[in-house]
Protein backbone atom coordinates (compact mmCIF):
# COMPACT_ATOMS: atom_id res chain seq x y z
CA UNK A 1 0.00 0.00 0.00
CA UNK A 2 0.98 3.31 -0.37
CA UNK A 3 1.71 6.23 2.15
CA UNK A 4 -0.92 8.32 0.46
CA UNK A 5 -3.53 5.11 0.70
CA UNK A 6 -2.16 4.78 4.33
CA UNK A 7 -3.27 8.02 5.04
CA UNK A 8 -6.48 8.47 3.03
CA UNK A 9 -7.60 5.19 4.95
CA UNK A 10 -6.80 7.20 8.02
CA UNK A 11 -9.23 9.49 7.29
CA UNK A 12 -12.68 9.76 9.93
CA UNK A 13 -15.79 10.74 8.22
CA UNK A 14 -15.84 14.34 10.72
CA UNK A 15 -12.53 14.83 8.96
CA UNK A 16 -13.39 14.62 5.35
CA UNK A 17 -16.92 16.84 6.80
CA UNK A 18 -14.46 19.63 8.36
CA UNK A 19 -11.69 19.86 5.68
CA UNK A 20 -12.88 18.81 2.28
CA UNK A 21 -13.07 21.77 0.09
CA UNK A 22 -11.40 24.48 -1.39
CA UNK A 23 -10.05 26.79 0.76
CA UNK A 24 -8.01 30.04 0.85
CA UNK A 25 -5.34 31.94 3.03
CA UNK A 26 -4.11 35.27 3.19
CA UNK A 27 -0.89 36.76 3.78
CA UNK A 28 0.03 40.45 4.20
CA UNK A 29 3.43 40.44 4.65
CA UNK A 30 4.05 37.03 2.20
CA UNK A 31 5.67 35.33 5.19
CA UNK A 32 2.89 34.73 8.14
CA UNK A 33 -0.51 33.33 6.91
CA UNK A 34 -3.93 34.08 7.99
CA UNK A 35 -6.59 31.28 8.84
CA UNK A 36 -8.62 29.00 6.61
CA UNK A 37 -11.06 30.65 4.53
CA UNK A 38 -13.76 27.91 2.67
CA UNK A 39 -14.81 28.87 -0.58
CA UNK A 40 -17.79 27.56 -1.86
CA UNK A 41 -16.13 26.81 -5.61
CA UNK A 42 -13.21 25.51 -6.89
CA UNK A 43 -11.04 25.81 -9.68
CA UNK A 44 -7.43 25.70 -10.38
CA UNK A 45 -6.38 29.92 -11.56
CA UNK A 46 -8.46 30.77 -8.26
CA UNK A 47 -10.67 33.90 -8.30
CA UNK A 48 -10.26 37.35 -10.17
CA UNK A 49 -10.25 40.70 -8.21
CA UNK A 50 -12.75 43.33 -10.39
CA UNK A 51 -12.09 46.88 -11.03
CA UNK A 52 -14.54 47.80 -8.12
CA UNK A 53 -11.84 45.53 -5.44
CA UNK A 54 -14.52 42.43 -5.07
CA UNK A 55 -13.59 39.09 -5.53
CA UNK A 56 -15.62 37.22 -8.07
CA UNK A 57 -14.79 33.18 -8.10
CA UNK A 58 -16.40 31.07 -10.76
CA UNK A 59 -15.64 27.97 -10.45
CA UNK A 60 -17.00 23.80 -9.47
CA UNK A 61 -19.32 23.93 -6.88
CA UNK A 62 -18.73 22.25 -4.04
CA UNK A 63 -21.32 19.33 -3.52
CA UNK A 64 -21.27 16.82 -0.47
CA UNK A 65 -22.23 13.62 0.55
CA UNK A 66 -23.65 13.28 3.57
CA UNK A 67 -20.31 10.98 4.54
CA UNK A 68 -18.49 14.24 3.57
CA UNK A 69 -17.29 13.01 0.50
CA UNK A 70 -16.64 15.09 -2.53
CA UNK A 71 -19.85 14.33 -4.94
CA UNK A 72 -18.05 16.86 -7.69
CA UNK A 73 -18.56 15.66 -11.54
CA UNK A 74 -22.50 16.72 -12.14
CA UNK A 75 -21.99 19.94 -9.73
CA UNK A 76 -22.48 22.93 -11.85
CA UNK A 77 -19.86 25.69 -12.89
CA UNK A 78 -21.34 28.49 -10.30
CA UNK A 79 -20.14 31.89 -9.36
CA UNK A 80 -19.01 33.49 -6.04
CA UNK A 81 -18.59 37.18 -5.35
CA UNK A 82 -16.85 37.88 -1.91
CA UNK A 83 -16.26 42.17 -0.68
CA UNK A 84 -14.32 40.99 2.28
CA UNK A 85 -11.29 39.46 1.06
CA UNK A 86 -12.90 35.83 1.03
CA UNK A 87 -13.99 35.86 4.70
CA UNK A 88 -17.32 35.21 3.68
CA UNK A 89 -19.04 34.31 0.01
CA UNK A 90 -22.47 34.90 -2.06
CA UNK A 91 -23.33 31.98 -4.61
CA UNK A 92 -24.15 34.09 -7.43
CA UNK A 93 -25.72 32.52 -10.89
CA UNK A 94 -24.94 29.23 -12.31
CA UNK A 95 -23.82 28.75 -16.01
CA UNK A 96 -26.14 26.90 -18.41
CA UNK A 97 -24.66 24.69 -20.80
CA UNK A 98 -25.48 24.55 -24.50
CA UNK A 99 -28.12 21.46 -25.45
CA UNK A 100 -25.74 18.27 -25.43
CA UNK A 101 -23.54 19.37 -23.22
CA UNK A 102 -22.96 17.81 -19.56
CA UNK A 103 -21.93 19.00 -15.97
CA UNK A 104 -20.36 15.37 -15.80
CA UNK A 105 -17.79 17.11 -18.13
CA UNK A 106 -17.42 21.13 -17.00
CA UNK A 107 -14.17 21.89 -14.98
CA UNK A 108 -11.87 24.19 -14.16
CA UNK A 109 -12.80 27.31 -15.49
CA UNK A 110 -11.37 30.71 -15.58
CA UNK A 111 -13.26 33.88 -15.82
CA UNK A 112 -12.03 37.98 -16.47
CA UNK A 113 -13.57 40.96 -16.35
CA UNK A 114 -13.97 43.41 -19.70
CA UNK A 115 -13.65 46.80 -19.55
CA UNK A 116 -17.66 47.65 -19.81
CA UNK A 117 -17.68 44.93 -16.47
CA UNK A 118 -18.79 41.85 -18.73
CA UNK A 119 -17.66 38.89 -17.33
CA UNK A 120 -15.96 36.34 -19.85
CA UNK A 121 -15.73 32.80 -18.84
CA UNK A 122 -14.00 29.75 -20.26
CA UNK A 123 -14.78 26.64 -19.13
CA UNK A 124 -12.98 23.07 -19.40
CA UNK A 125 -14.91 20.56 -21.61
CA UNK A 126 -14.35 16.86 -22.50
CA UNK A 127 -15.48 14.88 -24.95
CA UNK A 128 -13.80 16.31 -26.95
CA UNK A 129 -11.23 18.11 -24.67
CA UNK A 130 -12.11 21.57 -25.24
CA UNK A 131 -13.34 24.86 -23.98
CA UNK A 132 -16.61 26.96 -23.89
CA UNK A 133 -16.73 30.71 -23.28
CA UNK A 134 -19.97 32.41 -21.55
CA UNK A 135 -20.64 35.91 -20.61
CA UNK A 136 -22.12 37.72 -17.73
CA UNK A 137 -23.73 41.55 -18.08
CA UNK A 138 -25.01 41.88 -14.35
CA UNK A 139 -21.93 40.97 -12.48
CA UNK A 140 -22.45 36.86 -12.44
CA UNK A 141 -25.77 36.99 -11.18
CA UNK A 142 -26.65 35.67 -14.57
CA UNK A 143 -24.41 33.44 -17.39
CA UNK A 144 -25.26 32.80 -21.28
CA UNK A 145 -25.49 29.08 -22.10
CA UNK A 146 -21.45 28.20 -22.73
CA UNK A 147 -20.51 27.08 -26.17
CA UNK A 148 -18.22 25.74 -27.76
CA UNK A 149 -16.08 27.07 -30.13
CA UNK A 150 -13.90 24.99 -31.49
CA UNK A 151 -10.93 25.44 -29.53
CA UNK A 152 -9.37 21.72 -28.85
CA UNK A 153 -7.40 22.56 -26.11
CA UNK A 154 -7.84 23.18 -22.17
CA UNK A 155 -8.12 23.95 -19.08
CA UNK A 156 -8.49 27.79 -20.39
CA UNK A 157 -6.91 30.68 -18.06
CA UNK A 158 -7.56 34.42 -19.20
CA UNK A 159 -6.14 37.79 -18.62
CA UNK A 160 -7.17 41.26 -20.25
CA UNK A 161 -3.49 42.87 -21.87
CA UNK A 162 -3.42 46.70 -21.15
CA UNK A 163 -3.69 46.80 -24.94
CA UNK A 164 -6.74 45.69 -24.32
CA UNK A 165 -6.82 42.41 -25.97
CA UNK A 166 -7.99 39.17 -24.09
CA UNK A 167 -5.52 36.45 -23.82
CA UNK A 168 -6.83 33.10 -22.98
CA UNK A 169 -3.35 30.54 -22.42
CA UNK A 170 -4.18 26.71 -23.07
CA UNK A 171 -2.90 22.87 -22.88
CA UNK A 172 -3.03 21.17 -26.28
CA UNK A 173 -2.81 17.48 -25.91
CA UNK A 174 -2.74 16.36 -29.69
CA UNK A 175 -0.03 16.27 -31.77
CA UNK A 176 1.73 18.12 -32.03
CA UNK A 177 1.79 18.43 -28.11
CA UNK A 178 2.11 22.10 -26.43
CA UNK A 179 0.99 25.24 -25.27
CA UNK A 180 -1.42 27.43 -27.28
CA UNK A 181 -3.36 30.45 -26.56
CA UNK A 182 -5.84 32.68 -27.98
CA UNK A 183 -6.48 36.29 -28.43
CA UNK A 184 -9.34 38.56 -29.24
CA UNK A 185 -9.42 42.27 -30.03
CA UNK A 186 -13.05 42.74 -29.52
CA UNK A 187 -14.06 41.67 -26.39
CA UNK A 188 -14.39 38.34 -27.29
CA UNK A 189 -16.80 38.22 -30.26
CA UNK A 190 -13.97 37.36 -32.82
CA UNK A 191 -10.44 34.96 -31.78
CA UNK A 192 -6.91 34.10 -33.19
CA UNK A 193 -6.73 30.59 -32.24
CA UNK A 194 -4.01 28.11 -31.77
CA UNK A 195 -0.79 30.90 -31.58
CA UNK A 196 1.77 28.19 -31.09
CA UNK A 197 3.82 28.88 -27.32
CA UNK A 198 5.52 25.59 -28.50
CA UNK A 199 4.76 22.42 -29.53
CA UNK A 200 7.71 20.03 -28.72
CA UNK A 201 5.65 18.12 -25.99
CA UNK A 202 7.06 14.43 -25.82
CA UNK A 203 3.08 13.67 -25.04
CA UNK A 204 0.18 14.56 -23.78
CA UNK A 205 1.01 15.18 -20.09
CA UNK A 206 1.60 18.75 -20.02
CA UNK A 207 -0.54 21.72 -19.85
CA UNK A 208 -2.27 24.17 -17.20
CA UNK A 209 -1.00 27.29 -18.52
CA UNK A 210 -1.41 30.64 -16.81
CA UNK A 211 0.21 33.99 -18.22
CA UNK A 212 1.25 37.26 -16.59
CA UNK A 213 1.86 40.47 -18.29
CA UNK A 214 4.99 42.23 -18.04
CA UNK A 215 6.42 45.79 -17.86
CA UNK A 216 7.00 46.61 -21.27
CA UNK A 217 3.98 44.55 -22.18
CA UNK A 218 5.34 41.00 -22.81
CA UNK A 219 3.57 38.06 -21.40
CA UNK A 220 4.76 34.89 -19.44
CA UNK A 221 3.29 31.66 -19.50
CA UNK A 222 3.94 29.08 -16.93
CA UNK A 223 2.75 25.40 -17.50
CA UNK A 224 4.37 21.98 -16.87
CA UNK A 225 5.43 19.71 -19.68
CA UNK A 226 7.92 16.91 -20.17
CA UNK A 227 11.36 18.91 -21.75
CA UNK A 228 12.76 15.71 -23.36
CA UNK A 229 11.58 12.91 -25.20
CA UNK A 230 12.17 10.32 -22.60
CA UNK A 231 11.58 11.63 -19.35
CA UNK A 232 9.48 10.24 -17.00
CA UNK A 233 9.22 13.37 -15.01
CA UNK A 234 7.20 16.42 -16.41
CA UNK A 235 9.30 19.78 -15.35
CA UNK A 236 7.71 23.69 -14.66
CA UNK A 237 8.71 25.53 -18.06
CA UNK A 238 8.18 29.39 -18.92
CA UNK A 239 7.66 30.90 -22.41
CA UNK A 240 8.14 34.64 -22.58
CA UNK A 241 6.19 36.36 -25.35
CA UNK A 242 4.50 38.98 -27.29
CA UNK A 243 1.24 39.63 -29.02
CA UNK A 244 0.93 39.17 -32.66
CA UNK A 245 1.68 42.95 -34.67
Amino acid sequence: MRVADAIMDSWTVPMRQKWIGSWIRISEDGEYWGDFLRAPVNTPHGFIVRADGSWLYLGKRWDLNDDGTMHVHGSPIQAARSTDEGKSWTLLGLVPLAQGLSNDDTHEPHVVELADGTLLGFLRHHKPFQILTTKSTDGGLTWSPAQPNNILGSPPHALRHSSGAIVCVYGYRLPPYGQRAMISHDDGMTWQTDLVLRDDGPDSDLGYPASVELPGGDLLTVYYQKLNRGDTKCSLLTTRWQLPA
